[in-house]
């Protein structure tokens, strides 16, 4: 949700990931209001109000945090699997590194991406909990959050994001790995090419497969 497209339809500092009790209703309230009730209608609805820059408003703060955790992510996997695969197997060590890198992953930057979150609800009003953050940028955020929830506080939000995240990475790492063995057997060939053909067709079947 906070992308720059979500960060438009829905305010940050309602979201569940900080305020779980004002969400209940409120895209009904949204659509009464006239906001968009689709993606489609929320770009078009940025992209009249804002032009083409709008629609990607807030992607450098996104990249800041999805591209070490991506690095993060693929590097923990790789090194899981190839040190799991003499205990579990070929088939069973890329669901179980693809668990135990997602779940590193996430604990490791969950912090950061809570205090990404909660720097730019304060930027237009809203905060942690319904109180202020204080402003001031990411240190300053920081602060509020280990003043209001102690060391702690900053993971809230990770329990949640682990049942999301974890299920699906176990399930879609097990569906990418052997859709390429698959693709290998049915469609052999000697290509230099066709590893990443085959990597490529498993991920893009593998993903919504699993998403679904």
């Amino acid at each position: 949700l906070n992308n720059g497209l979500m960060e438009h339809i829905i305010n940050k500092c309602t979201t569940a990931h900080f305020i779980e009790h004002e969400v209940v209703g409120f895209a009904g309230s949204q659509t009464a209001r006239g906001m968009p009730a689709s993606t489609l209608g929320g770009m078009a609805h940025i992209y009249r109000r804002e032009g083409l820059r709008g629609i990607y408003s807030g992607l450098s703060p996104t990249l800041v945090m999805a591209i070490p955790a991506t690095v993060m992510y693929f590097t923990a996997y790789d090194e899981l699997k190839y040190r799991f695969s003499p205990f579990f197997g070929e088939m069973w060590a890329a669901p179980i590194a693809g668990i135990t890198a997602r779940m590193f992953a996430s604990t490791v930057t969950s912090p950061l991406e809570l205090i990404r979150t909660l720097s730019q609800a304060g930027e237009h009003g809203g905060g942690l909990g319904g109180h202020a953050t204080g402003g001031g940028g990411l240190v300053a955020t920081a602060r509020t959050i280990v003043r209001q929830g102690g060391v702690f506080g900053l993971w809230r939000g990770l329990e949640p994001t682990l049942w999301r995240d974890v299920p699906f990475s176990g399930v879609y790492w097990l569906a990418l790995e052997q859709g390429k063995v698959a693709l290998e057997e049915r469609y052999p060939s000697e290509n230099p090419l066709a590893p990443t053909a085959r990597a490529f067709v498993a991920g893009a079947g593998g993903g919504p497969a699993v998403g679904v």
